[in-house]
């Protein structure tokens, strides 16, 4: 049983993942291929 509910839970963290990951796809295709202003990106140290 417990072997059961497990399997079903990794399912559904699976699809709910994919289904992001499909949707931020979608989103992006959508969006013009602009940088976003400020150039707000991870900052890197130098040296």
């Amino acid at each position: 049983v417990v072997v059961g509910i497990v399997a079903v839970l990794m399912l559904l963290g699976i699809g709910m993942v994919t289904n992001q990951l499909l949707r931020l796809k979608k989103f992006l295709k959508q969006a013009p291929p602009e940088p976003p202003p400020g150039g707000d990106g991870p900052a890197e140290p130098d040296g």
